[in-house]
């Protein structure tokens, strides 16, 4: 067993989800993400529970995404409460992408995982390797690229132009913010402005106040 211990969290409640075509049991937590048992992944495609829950707890990356979350379970014909190692959809792709596809028994759930492996992938290539590609060597690449390829990597394109935008504006922002801050509120009044409040004011305008009793 690993000597990491993940934190236990309470359901707020129950539901199923449908993963790769097949109808699994879920839970929102008290942190409103989705979590899933492992246990019901690693049954459904056919894995050894025990090897992937050593792997999910032993890596750094998983076990923020991990808990221990009570699911109601019939046993004997009665429902009662158990514990079960749980993931969250944060990281329960990251997992499956590390699972060897030949590993999984179930034939069709391999190819589905092999599938979604490949796409996963992808998207990590479109938003970390494509940046990095000289621009004539993209452009040459794009015209062996399949349709639905090309769609994928322009949307994934668009969302880094304007996450790039927002933080740029965000940027902005904070350096008014702290232009503000830095200036007195004499700064944003003109001279002109400044002498009409000082012949108005009763200091600067004797004739100028509250009447005397």
């Amino acid at each position: 067993m690993t000597a990491y211990e993940p934190v236990k969290m309470k359901a707020v409640r129950y539901g199923q989800a449908i993963i790769e075509g097949a109808s699994i049991s879920c839970a929102v937590g008290e942190n409103l993400l989705i979590y899933i048992p492992v246990m019901e992944i690693c049954s459904a495609i056919r894995v050894p529970l025990e090897n992937e829950e050593k792997r999910i707890l032993e890596s750094s990356s998983l076990r923020k995404g991990a808990v221990v979350m009570e699911f109601v379970v019939i046993e004997k014909g009665k429902e009662s409460p158990r514990a079960f190692l749980s993931i969250n959809l944060t990281r329960l792709h990251t997992w499956l992408a590390g699972i060897p596809a030949e590993r999984v028994a179930n034939l069709q759930a391999r190819a589905r995982l092999e599938a979604m492996q490949d796409n996963l992938a992808d998207l990590v290539y479109a938003y970390f390797g494509r940046p990095l590609m000289p621009p004539d060597l993209l452009s040459e690449q794009e015209t062996s690229l399949a349709e639905e390829t090309k769609k994928r990597y322009a949307t994934l394109e668009e969302l880094q132009k304007a996450e790039t935008t927002l933080t740029d504006l965000e940027g902005r922002i904070n350096q008014i913010e702290v232009i503000i801050s830095s200036k007195r509120v004499g700064d944003f009044v003109t001279r002109d402005q400044r002498e009409q409040f000082r012949r108005l004011s009763p200091a600067g305008n004797p004739a100028v106040g509250f009447p005397q009793r």
